[in-house]
């Protein structure tokens, strides 16, 4: 068979959909107008030998609960009635436990007995059922009522908001502006625009922002069916482009971790291919795979199994440039959980890192070659260990496998050394380019932020305090109020925030720290130790940058969009 998939090419001069498909886009004209560890590199085996230009087949309310509890009451009373209305066995209240002695012939049966103590115990018994059941009753009618009021940021439920509008620049620098010194407010509120297409049970709502446009992509928990909406924010409101969702067009398995990959007119969302212009779906020919990285014209999907495939765009459809076989990979993998790209290098050395299970050494696949390289030994590791960090650079990775040691290697997967991590309960600020070994190895070693806007720690007595180390000008700033980010262990502060960001004239910073049910944000004006915070903005689910001055959040009703205070 041949390589040519562009029966998944999605048709942007031809928005008719598939024979039996029933996709529902719809741009912004078509809605109602309310609705705008070991060393060394190991070689390549031929078990992770790539397979150059392989055939691929193709592949296409309270009364609720109180009724709910009828058949659980019924069998409970049912049950008490039996107990209590089963004969006496024994013919004598002092011999309960000895067989009922049979009828003499040709005479009645002896007059059995009623024991007043065992009537007794019968209506104790019957109070003591009904209680229990009365009891379970209660509390699972107060169960609805107590998980209401348990800690959630899974929405803003409250009155309408005040917003101010977006004034800013719509510019993204990878630097954050020193204009949220100035405090943090609403900019606007968007009810979700995709209520008029037909998608119901929606769950893992996900942003990503490309360019002027923020894409808001949800799959259904009931059927893996995919629904996203395309919303232009460079204005002062935001205007919806289009709505699109096709009930024939099915996310793959992984659907709790899918990833979302621009890559020129399309954006790729796990196994779905979205034209950008129209909202068009059609599946991709990777199937199962999930995007890893788009490297110059390559895109790069890993199965989570043990295997990657490289794909290029080119006369209209997608090919299969090549199909490599990798170590035992994982969902729940370090690599996966990367805020960055995880690729390494550029041109021909350009690499994807593989995202195989913890307890493994790492892999990276050349992204033009298909070439496997595993970081070390291959197979598990010896030892009980696992990775505990990893750092894509510019020009190589840095891996944290062992407690207070880090290991360097350079973009072919090559082992170049290992040293010592110095600095603890510190972080970089996450502004700025792409850091090189020698940017982070200075920053391990003795604090130094070379690339980015500077360094943050925790200090005080409960860790409240945050103080910022800048690059520019080596000056330090601190703000007290930040709660809940980092924990006291008596003499340090873990500080270790899932974001964290600074101006590079120090001005303002930002902190955000993500728990299991709650998350803790917060903007600071560091030359006057002020601290902002609000419960819009801490309710607000998926926080995305856009631009250096602002940021969108999901909520239960839609997006919610923040911008520095306007004076």
């Amino acid at each position: 068979m041949s390589n040519d998939f562009s029966r998944w090419a999605p048709p942007d001069t031809d928005s008719s959909p598939a024979p039996g498909a029933k996709p529902t886009t719809q741009s912004t004209a078509e809605q109602p107008a309310d609705r705008v560890a070991s060393t060394g590199t190991s070689p390549v085996s031929d078990r992770f030998a790539p397979t150059i230009g392989q055939s691929e087949g193709t592949a296409t309310g309270q009364s609720g609960v109180a009724s709910s509890l009828k058949p659980v009451l019924g069998s409970l009373v049912t049950g008490a009635t039996r107990t209590t209305a089963a004969p006496r066995s024994s013919a004598s209240p002092h011999e309960a436990s000895s067989p009922a002695s049979a009828p003499r012939k040709g005479r009645r049966p002896p007059r059995r007995t009623r024991d007043p103590q065992h009537l007794a115990r019968n209506a104790l018994d019957k109070k003591v059922i009904i209680g229990a059941v009365l009891a379970v009753v209660v509390l699972v009618l107060a169960v609805p009522r107590l998980m209401a009021n348990a800690p959630s940021f899974s929405g803003i439920t409250r009155g309408p908001i005040a917003v101010q509008g977006y004034q800013g620049s719509a510019t993204n620098t990878n630097v954050l502006s020193s204009n949220w010194a100035a405090g943090v407010s609403p900019a606007w509120v968007l009810a979700d625009p995709r209520s008029d297409v037909e998608q119901e049970h929606r769950t893992w709502t996900r942003l990503f922002a490309d360019g002027t446009t923020i894409y808001m992509a949800s799959l259904s928990d009931t059927n893996r069916s995919f629904s996203i909406a395309a919303i232009d924010v460079s204005s002062s409101t935001p205007s919806v482009l289009w709505t699109s969702s096709d009930a024939s067009v099915r996310m793959t398995h992984e659907t709790s971790n899918f990833s979302i990959v621009s890559a020129g007119q399309w954006l790729i969302v796990g196994n779905i291919l979205v034209s950008k212009s129209t909202g068009i779906q059609a599946e991709g020919p990777w199937e199962d795979d999930q995007p890893m990285a788009l490297v110059d014209d390559v895109l790069v999907t890993c199965s989570g199994y043990e295997t990657c495939s490289g794909w290029t765009y080119s006369s209209g459809s997608w090919k299969r440039l090549w199909q490599a076989i990798t170590g035992h990979q994982s969902n729940n993998s370090k690599v996966r959980q990367l805020e960055v790209p995880p690729t390494i290098g550029s041109g021909e050395d350009a690499s994807v890192i593989v995202p195989v299970d913890d307890y493994r050494n790492l892999q990276i696949v050349n992204a033009h070659t298909g070439v496997v390289t595993t970081l070390g030994a291959e197979g598990r590791f010896k030892q009980p260990s696992s990775l505990t960090a990893l750092y894509p650079t510019a020009d190589g990775l840095i891996l944290d496998k062992k407690a207070n040691q880090l290991e360097k290697y350079d973009v072919t997967g090559t082992f170049i050394s290992a040293f010592d991590r110095n600095t603890k309960n510190k972080v970089y600020t996450d502004d700025g380019a792409v850091p090189t070994l020698s940017d982070l190895e200075a920053f391990f070693t003795s604090g130094k932020t070379p690339w980015t806007t500077g360094m943050m720690e925790a200090s005080g007595d409960r860790c409240e305090v945050l103080t910022l180390h800048t690059t520019a000008g080596a000056a330090t700033y601190s703000a007290e109020g930040m709660k809940g980010i980092a924990d006291s262990y008596g003499s340090f502060c873990l500080f270790a925030p899932t974001h964290a960001r600074a101006s590079a004239d120090g001005a303002a910073a930002f902190v955000q720290r993500i728990g299991y049910k709650e998350q803790s944000v917060y903007f600071f004006d560091m030359a006057n130790n002020k601290a902002y915070t609000s419960t819009d903005l801490t309710a607000a689910q998926n926080l995305t940058w856009v631009y250096d001055d602002l940021l969108v959040g999901v909520t239960d009703e839609g997006l919610i969009a923040f911008t520095p205070t306007s004076s």
